[in-house]
């Protein structure tokens, strides 16, 4: 027998209410549209995508692309961002955890992306559950269980990966939609915290143990 339970997300460490004003200054974005990517910059990440979309809006001086993490990909990634004269694209460094909230919380909506290989198709990011709980839309450009989620939720927009024209236009429509914008991250906020609340799957687990020792 196969019990499953999801991993859920710590929906008070994340939430809508933490201020990432302090991000923003910090960058230089206290007036710009911020699209965050938050995590490992690798070969399976397709960072090479957002790097073409933001070729697209490098004309668009609201938007800002901005790259927290790091990874074996990031000193091609910003030679490659160099040699594109990307000016509306930051590679932001490392963060401890703790200031990830913050960090999450500065955006206006977040990217999730991996390559197109089956294997992702079956997977949930973390990073996805982070940005619902702190009740940002998602950009997704990965195909399978996690645009279900996505899309289940309404709290965001799924882009075929490796689709880096798609992208350009979903971000600048979506830059000028801020109604919009504000509506996905609430729907992924309450659908994070009804189905996904990880003090909810703490407890669902607990009982599975339970219940085994007392078989």
């Amino acid at each position: 027998k196969i019990t499953y339970i999801a991993y859920g997300t710590d929906v008070e460490m994340f939430n809508p209410h933490v201020d990432g004003s302090s991000i923003r200054t910090e960058l230089g974005l206290q007036d710009k549209f911020v699209v965050l990517y938050a995590g490992a910059l690798g070969q399976a990440n397709d960072i090479d995508t957002i790097l073409r979309a933001a070729q697209r809006l490098n004309t668009e001086d609201k938007i800002r692309f901005v790259l927290f993490g790091d990874g074996k990909e990031r000193p091609r990634l910003q030679s490659e961002a160099e040699r594109m004269k990307l000016s509306n694209v930051i590679f932001a460094g490392v963060r401890p955890k703790k200031d990830m909230p913050r960090v999450v919380a500065s955006a206006d909506v977040c990217l999730a992306i991996l390559q197109d290989i089956p294997m992702f198709r079956t997977t949930y990011p973390n990073k996805v559950f982070d940005y619902m709980a702190a009740g940002r839309a998602t950009v997704l450009v990965i195909d399978g269980i996690t645009r279900e989620l996505i899309e289940s939720s309404g709290g965001g927009v799924y882009v075929h990966p490796g689709d880096d024209e798609l992208l350009a236009n979903t971000i600048l429509d979506l830059s000028r939609d801020p109604k919009r914008v504000q509506q996905m991250g609430q729907n992924a906020r309450e659908y994070l915290v009804k189905h996904l609340d990880r003090r909810d799957k703490l407890n669902g687990t607990l009982e599975l143990l339970r219940s085994l020792v007392n078989e």
